[in-house]
């Protein structure tokens, strides 16, 4: 049978409402929110024959949007293909290990069929999140002639992630370049995640640093 469980909450003197139901497996299968009695969105999850997510989607008065999900032979997510207000976002999952036991996995995002993003995430042996690489690349009609030749423009960010012995995030490094400029930006956070300084390069020499002081 099916088990429904209702959280309630307040704001001013209107009432909202979440409901979720679960399966007789006691997986999440729908969520729905009401707003002073009326339902205003509603998520509905599916499973395949092994307990892995299928579909997930989301329907409300403003928008719809619907992801599918692909795995491959080591249940691993290969493919999300998410369907959103006309657009087809496809986002591509390659995985390896490196010569340092090191497992990146590597996102190619395509929207409508053109590469526009990829992000190359760099994991540890037991699951920590190393480093994060993102290039956003620019649509072909917008290349930029340079020397002769024509190169996509992209936007990189670069973050990289440093842990205690006890496994807890102490810091984070972030860098962000434009390629056409030279210019980046170096992000650092203390151990609760709050921006401590930052500092400005222009073709990798250091301009200005900005520090951020807490009491």
């Amino acid at each position: 049978g099916m088990m429904i469980r209702n959280m309630y909450y307040s704001f001013f003197y209107d009432t909202s409402l979440t409901e979720y139901e679960f399966d007789s497996l006691r997986r999440l299968i729908r969520i729905c929110s009401f707003y002073n009695g009326l339902a205003v969105d509603t998520t509905i999850i599916t499973y395949d024959n092994i307990g892995r997510i299928k579909t997930r989607s989301f329907n409300s008065a403003s928008f719809t949007k619907d992801v599918h999900y692909d795995y491959d032979s080591a249940n691993r997510i290969s493919f999300v293909k998410t369907f959103n207000a006309g657009m087809i976002v496809t986002d591509r999952y390659i995985y390896s290990v490196d010569q340092h036991g090191h497992e990146p996995v590597i996102k190619l995002t395509y929207r409508d069929n053109q590469h526009t993003e990829t992000t190359v995430s760099l994991f540890s042996p037991s699951g920590q999140l190393l480093q994060e690489e993102i290039h956003r690349h620019t649509a072909p009609r917008i290349r930029r002639r340079i020397h002769g030749g024509y190169i996509s423009l992209s936007r990189y960010t670069k973050t990289r992630f440093e842990y205690d012995l006890n496994g807890n995030c102490i810091s984070e490094q972030r860098s962000y370049s434009k390629h056409s400029t030279g210019s980046e930006i170096k992000w650092y956070t203390d151990k609760v995640g709050r921006l401590i300084r930052k500092e400005y390069y222009t073709n990798g020499k250091l301009d200005r640093t900005k520090y951020y002081i807490y009491k």
